[in-house]
């Protein structure tokens, strides 16, 4: 039988207010047992705690499209008076995989400003749950996996050893010098292989180790041994830049940073799929510089995994994520409304969050666009928001769907 503690925000507040430290060194020993968040048997709340750490400030739980942004106020915790207690009851699909952290509250009237800060966690882990996305020291992403999720088994692992080899190099490609990151299986031999080029390497190969995850799914037959070449950014202000139909950095990408991948495979005895078997993958700004890769070099790549495309960005306007529904006919969806080329055989992926707003039905009339001129496209919806908690597990999903049928 699954044993559970599940506590609401009230009855924790009703239970403990003012306790002792005996009971409260009880009320976190039970936290430590069990772990956290607790999650209701067969129903829906989902209770978070905090210990303060002796700054006594208010806290705020972030949750990707649950407590941020116009739900900022969702995320507010409550101090149980006179304890180091800090908690909140939320009501949570069983099928949201979401990342979240801790964080001191915005004084009141204020909430935060702008998108958070580029390759930088200032959140706090939940230090009772084993499951991160991202780790930092004390800071990063915690994870909240609903019951029924979309589960991928790839991504539980311990350990970010590989059997492969990972190249890592600063290189010239667009206006700066930026890191390029190169995964090459073992098991490389004599046969070509598949390439995948992903941009936000940062993240994907800094701080998620998709490698590991990779091999996983190899040795289980979910998918092929791949080569993968990773291209991270600079900063924000690059990210932008380079990520926005950037047309001379998404050639250099094809171009130079895919001959540095072949080159770094050859010295290894690996040979690189051309592009039959080359696959450009990205979400976001990565998601539309994807499919913009595929719209400008259609000959460069056979697939485009496209997760949460940025589909309020168009050319020689400054927009902003909040401005997505302003054009009744996304940039990118027009650039795809036109006869494809019989010749293109090129499958493209998409995949949104089903807590992205407006993103939603929008992607889904660039998926019908698509499919009405006739380019070879699916779409898969996942319950989650704008996060690399779903993008992980979609990414490998469609890594499968392409290989697999």
């Amino acid at each position: 039988m699954t044993r559970t503690f599940f506590l609401t925000e009230d009855q924790i507040i009703e239970d403990y207010s003012n306790a002792d430290k005996e009971a409260l060194d009880r009320f976190w020993d039970l936290v430590s047992r069990f772990g956290t968040p607790m999650r209701e048997l067969n129903g829906v709340r989902t209770t978070f705690v905090w210990r303060d750490m002796g700054a006594n400030v208010p806290m705020h739980l972030y949750m990707n499209r649950i407590t941020d942004k116009q739900n900022y106020d969702a995320g507010l915790m409550k101090q149980v008076p006179g304890t180091d207690i800090h908690v909140l009851t939320l009501e949570l699909a069983s099928t949201l995989l979401a990342s979240y952290g801790f964080q001191p509250a915005a004084p009141d009237g204020e909430r935060p400003k702008g998108p958070p800060p580029h390759d930088s966690y200032p959140t706090y882990l939940d230090t009772h749950n084993p499951r991160a996305l991202v780790r930092n020291g004390i800071n990063g992403l915690s994870l909240f996996e609903g019951p029924f999720n979309r589960f991928r088994r790839e991504w539980h692992f311990d350990s970010g050893d590989i059997t492969g080899t990972l190249f890592s190099e600063e290189v010239q490609v667009g206006d700066a010098l930026r890191r390029l990151w190169l995964y090459l299986p073992a098991e490389a031999g004599e046969e070509l292989l598949p390439l995948l080029t992903l941009f936000d390497a940062e993240t994907w190969f800094g701080r998620l180790d998709l490698p590991v995850a990779l091999e996983k799914a190899a040795a289980e037959g979910k998918i092929p041994s791949m080569a993968v070449l990773g291209v991270s950014n600079v900063d924000r202000a690059d990210r932008v830049a380079s990520l926005s139909a950037n047309e001379e950095f998404l050639g250099d990408v094809s171009g130079p940073a895919t001959i540095w991948a072949v080159t770094h495979a050859a010295s290894r005895g690996a040979t690189l799929a051309g592009p039959e078997g080359q696959i450009i993958a990205g979400q976001s700004l990565g998601g539309l510089s994807a499919l913009v890769s595929v719209l400008g070099e259609p000959e460069r790549y056979r697939y485009a995994i496209a997760a949460s495309p940025s589909l309020w960005w168009e050319p020689g306007e400054k927009r902003a994520p909040a401005d997505l529904g302003s054009r009744s006919v996304d940039w990118i969806t027009e650039q795809f409304g036109t006869s494809k080329d019989p010749e293109i055989d090129t499958k493209i992926l998409l995949s949104v969050g089903v807590r992205e707003g407006l993103s939603v039905p929008r992607v889904h009339l660039l998926e019908q666009t698509m499919r009405y001129f006739r380019w070879d496209v699916g779409l898969n919806v996942y319950d989650g928001g704008h996060d690399f908690a779903w993008w992980r597990v979609a990414l490998i999903d469609d890594l499968e769907r392409i290989f697999t049928g």
